[in-house]
């Protein structure tokens, strides 16, 4: 059964700050390490850090100069959290980490811009704004529509509020198996790269 919308309304205060812009990629059978390795990301100090609010103050700290990816291990999927959202929205950086695997990333800039790809083997399947699901890209592109619509994805105006983030939430749970939660991200132990 597809989860709504309705199940993911924490993410209106969760991971970090959302109004500042986030990214979440995840990718199948990926360590932590491989996931920061293929990133081409350098070790951070500390190298690790626990929570989701934790890494958005450590970002907050090094924002003037880099930008700090939180990774941690969830389902057999690497799960990487990204404050701000500029490495990890780059549809070519996205294309290489999901090389011979699964990726599934979500994210919105601080203007309120969002994406959702997924990428099988550098492939585009889907790419879609969740404010504007009518435009579609990617060759499985209406192969979702259905438990989209479940979800709550809104394809006319009078099909309710926006509520993107939790809308993409939902769709990245659909397609991973990984079900996300408040705790998960606040009790995660990330492993930390910094990407200049």
């Amino acid at each position: 059964m597809v989860k709504t919308a309705d199940a993911f309304e924490w993410t209106s205060r969760c991971p970090g700050d959302p109004h500042e812009g986030y990214a979440v990629t995840m990718v199948r059978d990926l360590s932590p390490e491989q996931f920061l390795d293929r990133l081409g990301s350098r070790p951070l100090d500390p190298p690790r850090i626990t929570g989701a609010d934790a890494l958005y103050e450590h970002w907050m700290d090094e924002w003037d100069s880099d930008e700090v990816v939180g990774v941690f291990a969830a389902g057999g999927w690497a799960v990487a959290f990204e404050p701000g959202a500029y490495v990890l929205a780059d549809p070519d950086v996205l294309a290489r980490l999901s090389a011979g695997t699964r990726l599934v990333s979500h994210s919105v800039n601080v203007n309120g811009h969002d994406h959702f790809h997924w990428l099988e083997d550098g492939g585009l399947r889907l790419y879609v704004k969740p404010f504007a699901p009518d435009d579609r890209e990617g060759s499985a592109a209406d192969d979702l529509v259905d438990a989209m619509r479940a979800i709550g994805f809104a394809f006319t105006e009078d099909e309710g509020e926006d509520r993107s983030i939790a809308k993409a939430f939902a769709l990245a749970e659909h397609l991973t198996g990984v079900p996300l939660t408040e705790e998960t991200f606040e009790q995660a132990d990330y492993l930390l790269g910094v990407v200049e």
